[in-house]
């Protein structure tokens, strides 16, 4: 075969070799098309499954869930929503000065030692800040007072030793649990519902299991059992009613 023939015979095979390669590509090109619209499809049901659900495993999508654990909103829905909504109770409430009494009282009860004690010191130690009115109160109805980690809303602006010594220890929890571990279990529903109802002002009630709530009446009933053999600084029985 002459040198010329060679020649021509080689650049066939090779052109028949591109080819193939060629329609071997179109094809992986064409199922990676597949895949990756697929995986959008998948992402997006996972992102709409984060906001509905915030907290559920992100199986088979990885990066998806990666993006959406550096998102603090796709983490926690609650954490910007309840910034803004103790900024905009405050701006409705009015500052709610606590008896020096009341806060003696307490001291004087934490001396005894117990748990009780380590809750109270705890609600203590925050320096919270007690107001008067606040929308949030009529998305509890009955509720005499709401407490938002740091800040109290009381309904009428009536502060009895009780209801001092209930709200100290909701925010002794806040200090443990955090905000949204604290409001989730206290309402027993799922923080982007808290946050989806909070946001549109709409009831929001604790759910009477909440164990929460059990601790803090328990704790200041037995408060209230201890005061009523104790006075005030001035001499006063205690009123614990």
């Amino acid at each position: 075969m002459g040198l010329g023939s060679w020649v021509k015979k080689r650049a066939k095979k090779v052109g028949g070799a591109a080819k193939g390669a060629a329609k071997s590509v179109g094809r992986a090109a064409k199922a990676v098309g597949r895949g990756a619209k697929r995986a959008g499809a998948t992402a997006l049901d996972t992102t709409d499954t984060v906001l509905r659900a915030p907290g559920r495993a992100l199986h088979g999508v990885p990066v998806v869930g990666r993006i959406a654990d550096s998102i603090p909103s796709f983490r926690d829905p609650l954490a910007p929503v309840f910034e803004s909504v103790v900024a905009t109770n405050l701006a409705k409430a009015e500052a709610l000065p606590v008896s020096d009494e009341h806060t003696e009282l307490v001291r004087r009860y934490i001396e005894t030692g117990g748990d009780d004690g380590t809750w109270l010191s705890r609600g203590l130690r925050a320096k919270p800040r007690f107001h008067r009115g606040g929308w949030i109160l009529k998305t509890q109805p009955g509720a005499e007072a709401m407490t938002l980690d740091n800040d109290v809303f009381v309904r009428d602006g009536n502060l009895p030793i009780r209801r001092y010594v209930h709200e100290l220890v909701h925010v002794g929890q806040y200090k443990v649990l955090g905000r949204t571990q604290f409001l989730t279990s206290y309402f027993g529903l799922s923080a982007a519902t808290i946050a989806y109802r909070w946001m549109r002002r709409r009831p929001t009630v604790p759910m009477k299991s909440s164990p929460h709530e059990k601790s803090a009446y328990a704790i200041d009933e037995r408060f209230c059992n201890w005061a009523s053999s104790q006075t005030t600084s001035s001499g006063q029985a205690v009123d614990c009613s």
